[in-house]
């Protein structure tokens, strides 16, 4: 509808260092967002609050308005949808699952003092994870992190508070507990490649830094 799935499909990194982040998550009942048996659906990046993307349930038909207060659907045509894997989260829980070629993209829940990591034997088929730890606390998550750097996988990537929260890009005035983050994906030929995003939840929602982390 805004251009935003084409954008994000042909230019994955451009799209991330032009906006602040993307908002999402999946509710504990799984009603969000419809996911097929390899924890693949398929979405919109639409406009929401802030003026950041939002993503979305792809919906395949418009209504269009018609006189006398009536309206017609009709199919979405060129609405360039996104398949992408989707990790979703679970206060206090670790929550995880395996990304190899069923999609060429990939999101998860927003950061908000989550553990992002993907680790496994090479970056075309990872386990990636996202824990959560609402009430556990900061040691919960570095346990989490040195159970997985004990594994010795090849391939390790994290992003959590460590790195969001300590932003090289944050202002010095800013709140580091207001640091949230996105973190997507791309099936690239090398394999699978993360971009994390980090914006400031208590101001304006800037993003900080011109560029996403490349994961």
């Amino acid at each position: 509808m805004h251009g935003l799935n084409i954008q994000f499909i042909d230019h994955t990194q451009g799209f991330m260092d032009a906006h602040s982040g993307i908002t999402s998550s999946q509710n504990l009942m799984g009603t969000r967002y419809t996911l097929d048996a390899n924890h693949v659906g398929i979405f919109d990046l639409l406009i929401g609050s802030h003026n950041a993307p939002s993503l979305e349930r792809f919906n395949p038909v418009v209504s269009i308005p018609l006189p006398f207060g009536r309206s017609v659907t009709r199919p979405r045509r060129k609405a360039n949808p996104i398949t992408a894997y989707y990790l979703a989260s679970q206060a206090n829980a670790t929550k995880n699952i395996n990304i190899t070629n069923h999609a060429n993209f990939f999101f998860t829940d927003t950061l908000t003092g989550c553990l992002f990591a993907a680790y496994g034997n090479d970056r075309f088929n990872l386990t990636v994870e996202h824990s959560n730890a609402l009430t556990l606390g900061a040691n919960h998550l570095q346990q989490r992190r040195t159970a997985i750097q004990n594994q010795n996988h090849p391939v390790e990537i994290f992003f959590g508070p460590d790195e969001y929260r300590a932003h090289p890009n944050m202002p010095a005035h800013a709140d580091p507990m207001m640091m949230i983050a996105t973190v997507v994906g791309r099936l690239t030929g090398n394999g699978w490649v993360f971009y994390g995003r980090v914006r400031d939840a208590g101001g304006a929602h800037n993003a900080l830094g011109a560029h996403a982390d490349v994961l």
